[in-house]
């Protein structure tokens, strides 16, 4: 018997492991109890769908899109591979049933997979993750409004709120569990200890990827050292905390060690918040590589970025960051605009930006970028910015240096960001009702950026970047997901 099943559900990128997944594990492993991990997520869109196709296609659609429902035949087959799953789960007669719901876009899986679940299955079922809330653009609320829901209808037992390192431990071991069942979010966990994620249940070579060996996820920090405008993440990851740069170092390298994985992706906010401790963790990298003879980028790894300036981040330090593995970062570049960008509270800029574009592409590193079309404030001079900026940077998408770039859903104002908390900061109002919250906005200095305009303004941006020759990431999802909101929410405002 194996004590508990570890699930990681849809819908995901099936690019790597769920780190979530491997961490929940690693705390298995010290409670002393055994654990098992199973990817649905994978199986869905490698197995099912390969024999699946267009019903693959029609599912991965309806779980983004809540107008959206399968046709009968689609149904059929969906409902059986579910069936599938619970009976492939019960044969393990385990007590413990943990599930990471990783973002909104898993909550119709969850209503669908759950009942089947919970009619089969009498031991415990307990989830986490930030698909708890029903925010699809945020990671705050001060509800799990979710969670309340799956308990409310009895299909789960528990859930924990936040962070899990140390309080699902204290679930397994019978302790006190801060986060279970609040709406509280836990962020209790010192990154320096119990830091290692247990990868041993994942098939890491059958992931979606172009590196050899596979991706395996790591994480430098959490929290945010800057409070974006429209980020919430300040507030729910409850302050910075960075791992020392040699403790992640050699996490990495065990890794590596461990499971023969030389590639790698940073999943938090940001992986060069202390710029102290990341150059700490790319000389020891660096030297890792001296005393086994191996040449400079034996390792890569990836992540988002936050745009320092050249007195923060020097040439010599690109040079150095390349040589450890950097490989491609992510960085919310949001508007061509610098007064937009100060009033976004980004914190860099357009000298800043164009330094680090060129760093990266001298020293032949990948740049993807982010951009928010439709913030509070956003003039039509602002948005020919925003134009211009990706027309002057096409170059770099011809030298294979900006290889993506993702142009998002649309700003929409979220619990625990400074728009919500403060929106005459911003000079915004509700359109109906007392709050201004999603897309029940209007900005009183641009009365023209209504809804339908920032719509118009999105998709004109979506069609100049593909004319420009740039990967448009997610760009039909971000498309549906746009449709699907302005059918849904566009008569309340």
């Amino acid at each position: 018997m194996t004590d508990v099943l570890i699930l990681s559900i849809p819908r995901l990128s099936a690019t790597r492991p769920q780190s979530a997944c491997g961490i929940l594990k690693s705390i298995c492993n010290r409670a002393g109890v055994t654990s098992k991990v199973f990817d649905i997520n994978l199986d869905f869109y490698q197995n099912f769908k390969s024999s699946n196709p267009s019903t693959a296609n029609a599912i991965d659609q309806y779980w983004i899109q809540w107008n959206k429902n399968l046709l009968p035949e689609e149904k059929t087959t969906y409902s059986s591979w579910l069936q599938a799953w619970v009976e492939k789960l019960m044969a393990f007669d385990c007590k413990i049933i943990a599930v990471s719901v990783f973002s909104w876009e898993s909550q119709r899986f969850c209503l669908d997979f759950f009942p089947l679940l919970r009619k089969n299955f009498t031991g415990t079922i307990i989830v986490g993750g930030q698909g708890l809330i029903n925010e699809q653009n945020g990671s705050f609320s001060t509800k799990m409004h979710f969670a309340h829901k799956l308990k409310n209808q009895g299909l789960i037992d528990h859930w924990i709120a936040g962070e899990a390192e140390n309080s699902f431990y204290n679930f397994l071991t019978g302790s006190n569990v801060p986060g279970l069942d609040s709406d509280v979010l836990v962020n209790d966990v010192d990154l320096d200890t119990n830091n290692i994620a247990d990868y041993s249940d994942f098939a890491i070579e059958q992931y979606v990827t172009a590196y050899p060996g596979g991706v395996l996820p790591i994480e430098s920090s959490r929290g945010c050292v800057r409070s974006c405008a429209f980020c919430d993440i300040p507030t729910h990851a409850g302050g910075y905390r960075y791992k020392n740069g040699k403790v992640l170092a050699n996490e990495m390298i065990g890794y590596y060690q461990q499971y023969g994985v030389r590639n790698f992706y940073f999943n938090d906010a940001l992986m060069n918040g202390s710029v102290k401790d990341f150059k700490l963790f790319l000389n020891c990298i660096i030297e890792f590589y001296q005393q086994n003879n191996l040449p400079d980028r034996f390792f890569t790894f990836s992540g988002y970025w936050i745009v320092r300036s050249e007195t923060q981040f020097k040439e010599h330090n690109f040079e150095l960051l390349s040589r450890a593995g950097g490989e491609m970062f992510e960085t919310g570049v949001e508007t061509g605009s610098e007064r937009l960008r100060n009033i976004m509270n980004k914190g860099f800029s357009n000298a800043d930006l164009e330094f680090n574009i060129q760093q990266f592409s001298k020293y032949k590193m990948k740049f993807f970028l982010l951009l928010l079309v439709g913030f509070p404030n956003e003039t039509q001079t602002d948005f020919e910015e925003t134009k211009n900026l990706l027309r002057r940077w096409q170059k770099y998408v011809a030298l294979g240096t900006i290889i993506g770039c993702n142009l998002g859903t649309g700003l929409t104002v979220e619990q625990g960001t400074p728009m919500f908390d403060n929106p005459a900061k911003f000079n915004i109002v509700p359109i109906k009702g007392d709050t201004a919250k999603g897309i029940n906005w209007i900005c009183t200095t641009t009365p023209e950026l209504d809804y339908a305009e920032r719509v118009r303004r999105r998709i004109e941006l979506h069609k100049l970047a593909e004319d420009l020759g740039y990967t448009i990431w997610k760009g039909d999802d971000h498309l549906s997901i746009i449709k699907d909101r302005y059918l849904t929410e566009l008569a309340n405002v």
